[in-house]
């Protein structure tokens, strides 16, 4: 065959490639528009997420300022002026509760796109190389996924300056290997598929093959992964910040907002109820969607590829 139908061959699955995707995009929304719990999932963090990047415009006061009128060194309950209550310095819970959105959905996100950064560069070079390379990087997820997570982020935390970038950054590098290890999955299914055999005889490069022709085919399971990633990092901010080495004062965020209800339990529910509730509304709400997402990219959930 010669050099000129193989390119057009090329072509012709390029082609076919891009529309069965059209296609499929349109498919997998449908199939996840059906499962009514991960629409009202999607529906929710939709809402949330425009809160967190409006906090600002959106809090009736300043989440930081204390209300001397109400600073008597106890919590105020609910009111028409506060309607989520006040801390004990006065600070108006309902503000502070959106202002923490913007900081543990910030934190979610980054985090665990710093995290699929490095796995899908990890993976992609143990699928696509295999080998000695394979067997390194794989080694080397090994040892990461051997070590008990969440101490090792409170070991490193505790030797850095608290601040909300050190906590994004330090949950991601430590929340690569799975993602890594999902892709290096995909890479060697895709291996032997016609199209990747038609793409290497016609002469594409390593990099042009990675990028054009194995990842547009492997990210399914890793932005599953990622979503249902994103509620395990906002579960560990707020665990450190309530143990006191995450986010750090004056800066709200759910996991301080609970630190700071701890000692008024009894007697000041709205400190704790509010952070927990939307702690555990969105958590489930991320879980529902991935869910979803996962059920809508299996094949085997639907009529067709």
């Amino acid at each position: 065959m010669s050099m000129i139908n193989l390119e057009q061959e090329q072509i012709e699955l390029t082609d076919n490639i891009k529309v069965k995707r059209q296609s499929q995009a349109g498919y997998i929304w449908f199939q996840f528009q059906r499962n009514k719990m991960a629409l009202a999932g999607l529906v929710f963090l939709v809402i949330l997420t425009f809160v967190a990047i409006f906090s600002s415009h959106l809090t009736p006061y300043d989440p930081l300022q204390m209300d001397t009128a109400y600073a008597m060194g106890t919590p105020k309950p609910p009111s028409w002026i506060h309607i989520f209550g006040t801390d004990d310095l006065g600070r108006d819970e309902f503000s502070r509760a959106i202002s923490a959105s913007e900081v543990s959905i910030g934190v979610g996100f980054v985090a665990v796109g710093i995290s699929t950064i490095i796995g899908i560069l990890v993976g992609s070079l143990a699928g696509f190389f295999g080998g000695g390379v394979d067997n390194v990087l794989m080694r080397v997820a090994d040892i990461f996924l051997s070590l008990p997570t969440f101490f090792l982020i409170l070991t490193v935390n505790s030797f850095l300056k608290p601040s909300i970038y050190n906590i994004m950054v330090v949950i991601g590098i430590f929340g690569w290997m799975n993602t890594a290890r999902l892709v290096r999955g995909e890479f060697l299914r895709l291996q032997n598929i016609d199209f990747i055999t038609a793409a290497r005889s016609v002469g594409v490069s390593n990099v042009g093959m990675i990028l054009r022709h194995f990842l547009p085919n492997a990210i399914a399971p890793v932005i599953v992964s990622a979503t249902i990633g994103i509620p395990s990092a906002i579960l560990l901010e707020s665990s450190l910040s309530f143990l006191g080495l995450g986010v750090p004062a004056p800066l709200a965020s759910w996991g301080n907002m609970l630190y700071d209800g701890r000692n008024w339990m009894d007697m000041a529910w709205w400190m704790w109820v509010p952070p927990g509730v939307l702690i555990s509304i969105t958590v489930i709400a991320f879980n529902f969607v991935g869910d979803g997402l996962r059920d809508a990219f299996d094949p085997t959930q639907r009529g067709r590829l």
